[in-house]
């Protein structure tokens, strides 16, 4: 019985892909995207995820914005202008956290670790509740270390 087969059973590079889809009343947590070292012994030879990126396929939606609670928004007008990052909220008071827009062909991106090599808390990120309409994205996150996929994927010929 074959469970999953990946199409190459090695991965040339250090990249996980994820195709999340949001419809209305879906969000996502607050959370981290890495892994704390302490609690979370899965990481293995592939180690934490470095990096993370998040593209926006399809935003035809009204809410969904992905929510940095610790990053302050840039201050200069033409963010807000460019409707890239939502800077007035429903009741017409300043957004004083980065809060990015769905927009279709955006992309997010952020180092899971700072300066220092330190996982950083200012990464805690949510996606914001959908009001009505769909968002597709796209997570991709880098890792540490090389990995084959057949350490995700096994065969059982049982």
């Amino acid at each position: 019985m074959m469970r999953t087969t990946p199409l190459c059973p090695v991965l040339k590079a250090n990249a996980f892909f994820f195709p999340p889809r949001y419809g209305r009343g879906h969000f996502f947590r607050e959370h981290y995207d890495w892994f704390d070292p302490v609690k979370d012994k899965q990481m293995g030879a592939i180690g934490n995820r470095k990096t993370s990126i998040f593209a926006y396929l399809v935003a035809q939606c009204q809410g969904g914005t992905t929510v940095f609670p610790n990053v302050k928004r840039p201050q200069a007008q033409e963010w807000c202008d460019s409707g890239l990052l939502k800077c007035v909220d429903e009741n017409g008071e300043n957004v004083e956290w980065l809060e990015v827009n769905p927009i279709e062909g955006v992309a997010i991106f952020w180092q899971n670790f700072n300066a220092e090599g330190v996982l950083d808390t200012n990464t805690l990120h949510a996606g914001a509740d959908v009001l009505n309409g769909t968002k597709y994205g796209l997570n991709i996150w880098t890792r540490e270390g090389r990995f084959r996929l057949n350490e995700f994927y096994e065969e059982d010929n049982e």
